[in-house]
């Protein structure tokens, strides 16, 4: 006997014996989860591929994975009789046909639903072999088909979910089950394949009887319940148990864990269970480094969940993906709210509308049920459509109506919108903002200011509306249902072969991470620096979005970093970044906020500072204080160790401290320092002889024969394909860097924060010594904002800051003029 039958017959055994463990009942649910054969030609069975899971990626096939195809085959036993069997797979991306004991059972087309076979004429009683073919198209050939976002991190090819065989000792079964729940009530409805007689139900707490019942029609209320609700809080769960009875006897029996709660959207506020909840959501794209698109387990899931919850988050956002039963289980457990979105196609065509419809569906059978999932997304940012057109605003329309129908106990958002398009019908007015700090904090502040109260648009008014149709959008919550920034992880801490993937034209991340030349000792100095970036930029965010009382939440993009795309609260290995955990400080009921962020003080003291106390208990309220701060010194800007820290403290009265926050403060002089204007021929022949000029450069243009170009910040900074991104850094991160020489009063840690006064929407480009610069994501491109160019004897140092008549500009030439850096 070979090794390798050996081993075969080892996993049959140890198979065989997990079945005999499981087996009892009118229903038996075996799980074909594990480690199958596989092979890429159906010839040559020398892979095992672990399912669930997905054909490996490598970095010379990516974004593909090392095969478009791939056969999937393994041996089991079945030692018990039975009437019927169902086959069933949760996720097959994304066609498969499917064989058992040499005989075709079906096939399917898609990676996202739930579907099963009849099996029964074919499984038999002791060995039976099954063999999986799966076929995936290329991303590129993927246009009309819904894989969600794959294009952008790796394509998902092969049975990434569940595979179970139902066995069943009657004809008789539950086909699906769905729940709608309430706070004290859940509806149950049956599809039911066969005769039966009755229903018959009991609900526990654990092993204490609750109620049970008999019901003889197929839909029926279980009201009136003794319960817990369940919540973020106090995430109490239930087990229902059905029973489908025929003649006197038990045909089929489902167990389910339910929740009671209730949602409601309604007076500019979401309530749960009749208390208005102020969410606090991450992104979750739900891909890992070592399994991809394939949580490592419930326990890894529950991990994650907690570590946020311990933040203040108290919802995710899964992204445009169909999460597997064990995410939603883990959240119900560890008290999670869950806002799903449906995956996308590039283009939407008829097939791949008419799949998102059924995908609704499947939805609804398989989380129902599950109290955490409480909003359903079916369209993000309008990806797939263009609500331009009548014909793709009509059918969203209609497929919203539709949602709404099927979950009445949950919020539908037809189009959660970015970037100009907007809602049709929705059951909260969301849109999603990405804006750079501090380079564009006057633009976030006037969008925020504008989103809550109401002057900025959210839905589409190129149709008509009824005046009830009109009020009922004004009343609708409002939720920034994306925000957020750039902060690199740790290479140390990576694993997995994501980095060494070609993401940008060609180059991997690793071909970038030329730290040294951004004036770092190590890349983990340089990652530690952009992460404090990241966390200013959200404290400044989520401040200015809680002292609205008219936004009900918000959702920060993201969870944890994917890929290259690194704006996770956590890395993509789930550890966390250097800020967490300050992250529940500002997602507290009661946050004291400044709305400075930094201050810059005067000469004057005492000094007057407004403080705004936000708090969202059971009702929403936000008091206003004067606070002053007494006669201290606030040294000068030049010194960097003696900066002060203000902590602002909210104690009960009990004296316990309930919320707190805390600001760098700085003093921001004036100084007689002027500045050079413009760069004259008379300038030129001063500096040539030795002298070193400091000159303000205030337009775009070329400067010195063309080897300086002054940029906007919105012009592009980096590019390939069709893809480009510019020098503001909204989306993917832009992050200060400074020459060593500037570090004994600017801290890169402090993320630009230093300069935000003097900042301008202008930008150097071109060869010389970046004493204060700017670097885009993973050091895609750099760009100056002060830059040293040596010319005959002397330098002229160029900057597009506002340095004239300030401390700052007069200290940098101080320093420059002293040392030659």
């Amino acid at each position: 006997m070979s090794y390798k039958s050996v081993s075969v017959f080892i996993l049959a055994v140890l198979f065989f014996l997990l079945i005999n463990t499981t087996l009892g009942g009118a229903r038996m649910v075996i799980s074909l989860n594990g480690i199958w054969e596989a092979s890429y030609d159906s010839k040559n069975f020398n892979l095992r591929l672990r399912v669930p899971g997905m054909v490996p990626i490598k970095s010379e096939t990516y974004p593909e994975p090392e095969s478009l195809k791939v056969w999937y085959r393994r041996v089991f036993h079945v030692n018990k009789s039975f009437k019927k069997a169902i086959l069933k797979f949760y996720g097959v991306d994304n066609f498969c046909r499917v064989y058992l004991n040499g005989k075709k059972v079906g096939e399917h087309r898609g990676g996202f639903d739930s579907f099963d076979f009849d099996v029964s004429d074919i499984l038999k009683a002791g060995k039976n072999k099954i063999l999986v073919y799966v076929e995936d198209k290329p991303l590129k050939d993927s246009r009309h088909e819904v894989v969600g976002k794959q294009h952008w991190y790796g394509n998902c090819t092969g049975i990434w979910q569940d595979v179970e065989l139902i066995l069943l000792k009657g004809e008789s079964y539950f086909k699906n089950v769905t729940y709608e729940l309430s706070d004290k009530t859940v509806k149950v409805s049956c599809e039911i394949e066969g005769d039966w007689d009755e229903i018959d139900y009991q609900l526990f707490d654990d092993e204490e009887l609750i109620k049970e019942g008999k019901e003889h029609l197929s839909e029926f209320s279980i009201s009136s319940l003794d319960v817990d609700t369940w919540s973020p809080e106090n995430p109490k769960l239930y087990t229902l148990i059905l029973k489908l009875v025929k003649s006197g006897k038990i045909v089929d029996r489902i167990e389910k864990r339910i929740g009671f709660r209730r949602i409601e959207a309604k007076n500019g506020k979401i309530f749960l269970n009749g208390e208005p909840i102020y969410l606090k959501g991450l992104l979750d794209q739900d891909f890992y480094p070592e399994t991809g698109y394939v949580p490592p387990s419930k326990d890894y899931i529950k991990s994650q969940l907690e570590k946020i919850k311990h933040m203040g988050f108290n919802l995710v956002r899964y992204h445009v993906k169909i999460p597997p039963r064990i995410y939603i289980e883990a959240a119900d457990e560890v008290g999670i709210l869950v806002w799903l979105d449906l995956p996308y196609a590039n283009r939407l065509n008829r097939n791949s509308k008419n799949y998102l419809e059924e995908l609704v569906k499947d939805v609804k059978g398989r989380y129902s049920a599950n109290p955490s999932f409480i909003i359903l997304t079916l369209i993000n940012e309008s990806w797939g459509l263009n609500l331009n057109w009548s014909i793709d605003r009509n059918w969203l329309e209609s497929f919203w109506k539709e949602a709404k129908k099927m979950f009445s106990d949950r919020l539908i958002v037809d189009n959660s919108p970015c970037c100009g398009n907007k809602h049709i019908m929705s059951d909260i007015s969301d849109y999603h903002f990405y804006f750079s700090y501090p380079d564009n904090r006057e633009a976030w502040d006037e969008t925020i200011e504008r989103f809550a109260n109401g002057a900025f648009k959210t839905f589409y008014t190129r149709r008509k509306r009824s005046q009830k149709e009109l009020f009922r959008i004004l009343e609708l919550p409002k939720v920034v249902s994306e925000f957020g920034c750039w902060g690199l992880p740790d290479p140390l801490l990576f694993t997995g072969k994501w980095f060494e993937y070609p993401v940008f034209g060609g180059k991997s991340v690793e071909d970038f991470m030329d730290f040294e030349k951004l004036y770092y000792k190590t890349p983990t100095e340089m990652a530690v620096d952009s992460q404090w970036k990241e966390f200013w930029t959200l404290k400044y965010q989520i401040e200015s979005m809680r002292t609205h009382p008219e936004i009900v939440g918000y959702v920060l993009t993201e969870l944890s970093d994917i890929s290259w795309e690194a704006n996770g609260v956590l890395d993509f290995d789930r550890n966390p970044k250097v800020f967490v955990p300050y992250m529940k400080w500002l997602n507290s009921s009661i946050l004291p906020i400044y709305k400075g962020n930094t201050l810059y003080l005067s000469n004057t003291f005492p000094y007057e500072i407004k403080c705004r106390v936000v708090a969202f208990l059971n009702e929403r309220e936000i008091l206003d204080k004067n606070l002053t701060l007494p006669s201290f010194d606030v040294y000068k800007i030049g010194l960097r160790a003696e900066r002060g820290l203000l902590r602002i403290k909210v104690f009960d009265e009990f004296g316990e401290v309930v919320g707190q926050n805390f600001y760098y403060i700085f003093k921001w002089e004036r100084a007689d320092f002027p500045v050079q204007k413009s760069i004259t021929k008379e300038l030129l022949e001063r500096v040539e002889k030795g002298q070193i000029a400091l000159v303000e450069l205030e337009k775009e243009g070329e400067y010195l024969d063309g080897k300086i170009r002054v940029v906007s910040t919105n012009s592009p900074a980096f590019g390939f394909g069709s893809y480009w991104t510019d020098w503001q850094g909204n989306w993917i991160g832009a992050f200060y860097y400074y020459h060593p020489s500037l570090r004994k009063f600017l801290t890169p840690s402090l993320g630009g924060m230093e300069l935000a006064n003097v900042l301008r929407d202008k930008v150097i480009l071109g060869d010389g010594k970046i004493l204060i610069g700017k670097y885009i994501g993973w050091n895609l491109a750099k760009c100056a904002y002060l830059i040293e160019i040596s010319y005959g004897k002397g330098k002229l140092i160029l900057t597009t800051l506002k340095l004239e008549n300030t401390e700052l500009g007069k200290r940098i030439l101080e320093i420059l003029t002293r040392d030659d850096g």
